[in-house]
């Protein structure tokens, strides 16, 4: 009874643990693809913008997809056809779990960006990452600061036309 104790706790924290080697493999793929995303930021400010936001896109799908499939989790998308290929778009999420940003990313069809709290983009690696997708940080502690950069978004998102939740 001992080890059907044991396998029975393992069990009982075996989501717990899953997750955190995803939040620790997802650490690490950022941290790992800097490079590439360096080539990225520069081939967007020195090249061809739509290739590389067309490569941006294209690594941040393959990411999230592969996320869900190492959780050995089916997706299933429903309504893609009601969602606009190009220009502006913003989507409203609950965001009751984390696993709404990769969703989106992996299967909304298109580039998107996300206001994050300020506090994300403290995370090096991460921050960079969060740019280029066209992320934006939110103080949520200053209004008037958060009502800027939703001008400053909705200016970008008009120019770049790509969908933020």
């Amino acid at each position: 009874t001992g080890s059907a104790q044991c396998v029975n706790e393992i069990n009982m924290m075996w989501p717990r643990i899953q997750v955190t080697l995803i939040i620790v493999y997802t650490y690490l793929e950022i941290v790992c693809n800097v490079p590439l995303g360096l080539w990225y930021r520069w081939r967007l400010r020195h090249g061809d913008r739509a290739a590389a936001e067309a490569a941006i896109y294209q690594r941040s799908r393959r990411w999230a997809q592969a996320l869900f499939r190492r959780m050995r989790v089916q997706v299933q998308v429903e309504g893609l056809e009601h969602v606009p290929t190009a220009g502006p778009l913003v989507v409203m999420t609950n965001h009751q779990s984390m696993w709404d940003i990769p969703l989106l990313m992996g299967y909304l069809g298109r580039m998107v960006g996300f206001v994050a709290k300020r506090e994300l983009f403290r995370l090096p690696a991460f921050a960079f990452w969060m740019r280029l997708i066209h992320s934006a940080p939110l103080d949520r502690a200053d209004p008037r600061a958060g009502a800027r950069m939703m001008d400053n978004l909705a200016a970008d998102m008009k120019q770049h036309g790509y969908a933020v939740p």
